[in-house]
Order: structure tokens, then C-alpha cells, then sequence
């Protein structure tokens, strides 16, 4: 179990550091594609606060619905995939015996509780607490603003001149 742990604690990191890269640069694009249009805010003396709230502004609700949707695919997938996994392990290894856990004084008593693979699958459930919700929007939408401030700071710093200089194409 603690390899597993590690190892979904690499995919982790290795998503959050991969998901910074790709809105990075697909903001970059987004901006690229604006950049007359933040120029020309500049130039009629918008304050680099208010376009940068602006652009967050626009910015925030595609960020919510795609958090929206990774979520609900994200525990579809992982209730199907689980489900899956613990089947094919019972599967490949009915129970014996000797793996049979004692039960203690019940046992000696007794008293014996075994379930069937059955049971066991209907037993299983994958939920999402409300804190793993929370959790997963904070971090997410974090995500979203940080990897979005860096290039939205980097184009209200540049001239005002040179944003409506360039060429559109």
C-alpha cells in the first residue's frame, strides 16, 4: 500500500506541475490573441489591476465548469476502475482457509463472519466527501489563477505602444 500511495503522490505532483504548464500557455494564447485589445485599456488609462481582474473574470467560469466536469468523469472512471481491480483480484485469489482471520473470542464462540466476493463487491463504495470537493476546487482554481497570473502580469507590464504595434496575425 505505501508503494501505491507513493507512486499516486508522484502522479500527483507530476499532474498539478503538468496542468500549470498547459494553462500557462494556453493563456498565453488566449492573450496573444487580446493583445490589442489589453493594449487599448492601457492606453485610455485602465489601471493593470482592473485588466488583470478582468482577464481572471473571464477566465474563472471556464475554470469552474472544467473542474466540474473532471470531477464527476474523475469519480465515474475511479469508482469503475476500482471496482474492477478488487474483482479481478478475487477472482484470481478465492479464499482458503488459512486466509481466513481469526476472530477471536467470537470466533471461539462460534461466531464466524465471512463474506462472499459478492458481497464484498456490493460492500464497496467510492464516495467523495465533501472536504475531498472543497480540496479538489481550492486546489484547482489555485491552479488555474496561478498558472494565469504569470502571463497576464507579463503582458499589462509591457508598453501600451508595443502591444497595439504589433501585428495582429
Amino acid at each position: 500500500m505505501e508503494t501505491i500511495e507513493e507512486l499516486a503522490d508522484l502522479i500527483l505532483i507530476g499532474s498539478v506541475s503538468t496542468t500549470l504548464l498547459i494553462i500557462s500557455l494556453v493563456v498565453i494564447l488566449f492573450l496573444r490573441d487580446r493583445r490589442h485589445e489589453i493594449g487599448v485599456y492601457l492606453a485610455m488609462g485602465e489601471r493593470k489591476n482592473r485588466v488583470i481582474k478582468q482577464m481572471i473574470l473571464e477566465l474563472t467560469p471556464l475554470a469552474l465548469v472544467g473542474l466540474t466536469f473532471a470531477l464527476a468523469l474523475g469519480h465515474i472512471l475511479s469508482v469503475n476502475i476500482s471496482r474492477e481491480i478488487i474483482r479481478q483480484d478475487l477472482l484470481a485469489s478465492p479464499p482458503t482457509q488459512e486466509s481466513i482471520q481469526e476472530g477471536g473470542l467470537l470466533e471461539s464462540l462460534g461466531y464466524r463472519f465471512t463474506l462472499s466476493h459478492e458481497e464484498m463487491l456490493a460492500s464497496y463504495d467510492v464516495t467523495n466527501s465533501s472536504a475531498v470537493v472543497v480540496i479538489f476546487y481550492g486546489v484547482g482554481l489555485g491552479t488555474v489563477l496561478f498558472s494565469t497570473l504569470i502571463p497576464i502580469t507579463f503582458a499589462v507590464n509591457v508598453d501600451p505602444k508595443k502591444l497595439l504595434m504589433t501585428d495582429p496575425t
